[in-house]
């Protein structure tokens, strides 16, 4: 592997390492944080969504209860339609 040198020393030149390991500590703490703030801002979504699909079950219960009325009475009128039909 050619690694890149400064004509005048031969040594690595100037700011060509990454720098990205474990032990730079500035690095892990951007990272920690950067995850904390993700990890929260996921939190809240979920909070919120759970929080409207509590209130839409709690502010539209006629409807739930209307929908599944109407979906016997569906399935009731088909049964009679079907018993009345010839065979």
């Amino acid at each position: 592997m050619h690694r890149m040198t400064s004509l005048a020393s031969g040594s690595p030149m100037p700011g060509m390492r990454s720098g990205l390991n474990q032990a730079n500590s500035v690095l892990v703490a951007a990272f920690r944080s950067a995850v904390i703030h993700q990890g929260l801002v996921a939190l809240l979504i979920l909070i919120s969504l759970g929080i409207i699909w509590a209130s839409a079950r709690e502010w539209l219960p006629g409807f739930a209860r209307r929908g599944h009325l109407e979906w016997a009475l569906a399935k009731r009128s088909q049964a009679a339609i079907l018993a009345r039909s010839p065979r």
